[in-house]
């Protein structure tokens, strides 16, 4: 996990311990935190930079405060290494692992994260009180496998693993669901937001091993949705997939919700997906053009 500094970023393994590294000091690291008692799973930064989260195998969600600093100087000008085991804030109502973790871009201290296959909650924190109870937690009834928050409108998508393996945008404060993406067939395990904010590429392991791209929130040009506020699209056509063998891909335009249903396809136009590929990919694709 990378800070706004590009010399600086963090790391979390199987060691239990977090170290900040910094690429300009000749040592394996100048801070380490250390109060998981199991593997960490996840990491990240508060968009203030004031608060780091992470999650482990231990069931706990900690916050760490920033203000603790990367290294102590000694009078050469030299960094010692700092051991810090006292978090902020531990947070230990979830019953399984946290590998998802998301603080809100539009509401200071608002954290989200989310539990394994035995918990399976989505619980809301506020990170600016001294409280250790969640303010609000829904079961998802899958496990919550990555979070992030759109920075366009107040929604944020999670994806899931066991048992339905779906993607689900939901719009916050009321926590009702804008739409369930549906396609992959194992665990999604990795889930990243385009650099414009609109578009979400989601990865999935063993079984699967293909990437999907999904045009889910509006461009920043646009703050409200419109639409009906029925029943959660379900879909299950993503801009373009990237299967396992190699580069070609196939692409379908998404469908069409159902009556009364909000319409995300009408809504959000996909992206061209040969802008949604890696560099030197040379997609093939269908003979539908998508537009």
């Amino acid at each position: 996990e990378y800070s706004s500094d590009p010399n600086l970023f963090v790391t979390g393994s199987r060691d239990r311990s977090i170290l900040f590294r910094d690429v300009r000091i000749d040592r394996d690291y100048v801070t380490a935190l250390c109060s998981h008692r199991q593997e960490v799973c996840g990491l990240q930064w508060s968009p203030d930079e004031m608060q780091l989260a992470s999650g482990g195998n231990d069931n706990n969600l900690l916050v760490w405060d920033s203000r603790f600093g990367f290294g102590s100087q000694t009078e050469s000008g030299i960094t010692n290494s700092l051991i810090v085991s006292k978090p902020l804030l531990v947070l230990e109502e979830h019953e399984a692992a946290v590998k998802a973790i998301g603080w809100s871009p539009h509401q200071r201290g608002l954290l989200v994260s989310g539990g394994g296959t035995a918990d399976r909650t989505l619980r809301f924190w506020n990170t600016l009180t001294s409280s250790t109870k969640s303010m609000v937690s829904l079961d998802t009834g899958s496990q919550v496998c990555s979070l992030a928050w759109s920075h366009t409108v107040n929604e944020f998508v999670s994806s899931h693993g066991y048992s339905q393996n779906q993607i689900i945008v939901w719009r916050y404060p009321s926590l009702t669901k804008v739409a369930t993406l549906m396609g992959h067939t194992s665990r999604v395990l990795h889930l990243s937001l385009s650099p414009t904010g609109e578009n979400i590429v989601t990865g999935a392991g063993a079984g699967d091993e293909t990437l999907r791209f999904w045009s889910v929130f509006p461009p920043s040009s646009r703050h409200v949705r419109h639409g009906s506020l029925g029943d959660p699209s379900v879909l299950s056509s993503p801009i373009c997939a990237v299967p396992p063998s190699g580069p070609t891909l196939t692409a379908t335009p998404a469908k069409h919700s159902k009556s009364g249903e909000s319409n995300l396809s009408q809504e959000r136009r996909p992206v061209n997906p040969r802008m949604s590929v890696p560099s030197g990919f040379s997609p093939s694709l269908s003979s539908r053009t998508i537009r």
